[in-house]
Formats: structure tokens, sequence, C-alpha cells
């Protein structure tokens, strides 16, 4: 499992809430190394369009989208170098660690159980399988 990768989107209601430094440093205490970062001042429809393209049909697309677009978004790969159990996969460690996508269920000690509160922020995405890491983190380290 060495050097596998992870995406991490520190999502605009973070950014604006001053946020980043906090959930880097998350990260970074649990083993986490930046590979790639990148700060997108205002995302695309494109870029956005094609990260969530499952999704883009569903009704709750259009605010999804509108979340998106409205300020910056960073793209971070994480990897866990020389890790040697599934517990150090940075899909499944990332995803543990940020909680429940529904802020509401997210437990404390993790970021959005900690950094939520009571509005409809989730603040953070993370890849949900290797699969999914490698297709979103060429969509956000492309040039699109």
């Amino acid at each position: 499992m060495e050097n596998e990768h992870t995406l991490v989107l520190i999502k605009p209601d973070a950014v604006v809430r001053g946020l980043v430094g906090k959930i880097i440093a998350r990260f970074e205490e649990a083993g986490f190394k930046i590979d790639k970062m990148r700060f997108i001042e205002k995302p695309s429809k494109k870029l956005i369009d094609c990260h969530y393209g499952e999704h883009v049909y569903k009704p709750f697309y259009p605010d999804l989208l509108e979340v998106m677009m409205v300020g910056p978004v960073i793209a971070i790969s994480f990897s866990n170098h020389n890790c040697s159990s599934v517990d150090c996969s940075p899909v499944a460690k990332a995803r543990s660690m940020i909680g429940a996508t529904n802020p509401l269920e997210a437990v404390p000690g993790t970021i959005r159980g900690d950094f939520c509160g009571h509005g409809p922020c989730n603040l953070v995405h993370a890849s949900d399988s290797d699969e999914s890491a490698q297709c979103e983190l060429f969509i956000w380290f492309s040039s699109l």
C-alpha cells in the first residue's frame, strides 16, 4: 500500500470560515503527507460537473453546484507513505477523519463533527474509493 493517494477538497465554507490550517493540521497530525495542493479561486461549472458527474441529474445537484462555486476550493493530494495495513489506506482513513456527510450525524472528534455546527455545511470532500481517488485527483490536478 505504499504511496497510495486520496483527494481531499476543502470547500468554500471552510475556506471562508478560516478553517484551512486546522483541517490540514488534522491530516498532518494523523500521518498524512501533502503530495500536491492547488488553490482554485472559483471552480468552474465544468470542473464541478466532472467531479460530481454521477449527481448532475439528481434533485440536490443545483444546490451542491452553488455551494461549490461560491468561492475558493483547495484540492489536496494526501498520501500515507510506507503504510503496510488496511487501516492506513489514505481513502479509508481520510473518510473516517472527516465524519458523516450529513453534519448533524457527524460525531465529535471528526472534522465535520467539530467544525460544522448546526448549518448545512459539510466543509470537506474526501474520495470514497481508490478508483474514485485516481479519477478525482486527475480531475482536480489536470488543466480543466
